[in-house]
């Protein structure tokens, strides 16, 4: 019975011992200038940027949008559906700017950290390209709802947290210029269904200038309206319409 006893302090000391260590290893830690070693966790890093689309397409978006327009009627007075969103009152808009910015951040700590990784530049560029289309498309959904509103491309420090508003114009030129630079580096169609590819982003700039066009950003419809007919023209052929809408959401095999 005493020895039972003894063996039951003795490892009621050791806990005891253990648990006032105020030493705590972090080398298994991720941060960010250990984690992006290698192409897998480099993706790892881009798949987060695809993350705040789900949130931001939902039935919000169209009360949003559709739903102040004579396009969609909603039989609900509690759904608060007007035409007024800005950032100082962006009821339903709130789920856009919110995870708009979110993406921000997702694609430029992903940005920040495969520049600095330690990847042969035929492995980095594609992936760079593949951020940059994904902050663009975030920003395009910022402007388009917002207007003129804080731009950044790298991490914010504590002291960038209320940054100014910048001019859409500006905005809108750089992701579009970006965006030109990006393409040369992806190709035509994914390997993984849903990624970014050369197409989407042709896409993607035809809209952002088309925008631009329409709205006459800066005065300069008539420059957005040929930079989206250049684009829409180096896209048109290149990937053949979904012959049915349902293959859309439906994986062969």
């Amino acid at each position: 019975m005493k020895k039972r006893k003894n063996w039951l302090t003795a490892l009621l000391s050791m806990f005891v011992l253990a648990s006032c260590s105020l030493e705590e290893d972090t080398s298994s830690f991720s941060t960010p200038d250990n984690f992006y070693q290698t192409k897998e966790q480099c993706l790892s890093a881009l798949n987060s940027c695809y993350i705040p689309l789900n949130g931001t397409y939902n039935y919000t978006l169209f009360i949003a949008t559709e739903a102040c327009t004579d396009i969609m009627y909603i039989n609900s007075g509690t759904l608060d559906s007007r035409l007024d969103i800005s950032p100082a009152k962006p009821r339903h808009g709130e789920t856009v700017w919110n995870n708009g910015y979110k993406g921000v951040m997702y694609c430029n700590a992903a940005i920040n950290g495969i520049e600095n990784s330690p990847l042969e530049e035929n492995e980095k560029l594609p992936l760079l390209g593949e951020g940059k289309i994904m902050r663009a498309f975030y920003y395009y959904l910022l402007t388009s709802f917002f207007g003129d509103v804080p731009f950044y491309t790298e991490p914010p420090t504590s002291d960038q947290y209320e940054v100014e508003k910048t001019s859409r114009v500006k905005i809108l030129d750089f992701i579009i210029n970006e965006c030109n630079e990006a393409t040369e580096y992806l190709d035509w169609i994914a390997m993984d269904r849903g990624r970014v590819d050369k197409s989407f982003a042709y896409g993607l700039i035809n809209r952002m200038a088309l925008l631009g066009g329409s709205l006459d950003f800066g005065g300069k419809s008539t420059e957005y309206f040929k930079i989206a007919a250049e684009a829409a023209s180096k896209v048109i052929g290149k990937r053949l319409l979904a012959l049915n809408y349902e293959d859309l959401f439906v994986v062969e095999g």
